[in-house]
């Protein structure tokens, strides 16, 4: 059994714009809004991310929160995570 559907495919429009893109990680057909942009191609057009945005934003949770531990702990020399679990303790 195949990973995706093989019949999901990019679709464009009439003048070569695309529409529709599949998603590199969920395997879902979904309309080009829900992609982030990722600079233009030779030819001037708008070039997107292989993810989706909700993919895009589940893959980064986990780094988000990180880079903020990492942030509080150089300025306050606690993390963030750390200052939470303290207030919700009192």
């Amino acid at each position: 059994m195949a990973l995706f559907e093989t019949s999901l495919v990019d679709q464009y429009d009439v003048e070569g714009n695309i529409t529709h893109k599949v998603c590199g990680i969920c395997g879902e057909l979904k309309p080009i809004s829900e992609f982030y942009k990722n600079g233009k191609g030779p030819s001037g057009k708008y070039r997107y991310r292989r993810d989706c945005k909700e993919c895009y934003k589940q893959a980064n949770l986990g780094r988000t929160q990180e880079y903020r531990d990492k942030k509080w702990e150089e300025k306050y020399g606690v993390s963030e995570t750390e200052i939470q679990e303290r207030t919700v303790h009192l």
